[in-house]
């Protein structure tokens, strides 16, 4: 990762400081994106997962977080799709 020197005014003085905005590649701009969409994909297809086991008359504990779990990761690479789809607009 590369730096960048740049100078602002300020009070009749220019100070240096590192801006970093331009170097930020695209994976790690895509990486941000996913995890921020994952807190509300990964929730919703977990819920999905659970709606589905209750359907099924499947009321123990055992076959709800098997199927919450199933859910959110399930989730993950919907999430990383949704971003790649939101990083090409």
């Amino acid at each position: 990762m590369s730096w960048n020197l740049r100078e602002i005014k300020a009070g009749g003085r220019s100070l240096p400081i590192l801006s970093v905005k331009e170097t930020i590649g695209k994976g790690r701009t895509m990486f941000r994106l996913m995890s921020v969409l994952y807190a509300i994909v990964g929730t919703t297809t977990a819920g999905i997962g659970v709606i589905i086991a209750l359907t099924m008359n499947l009321y123990d504990v055992q076959s709800i977080v098997i199927a919450a779990a199933v859910g959110a990761v399930i989730g993950l690479p919907v999430s990383w799709l949704v971003a790649k789809k939101l990083q090409e607009i």
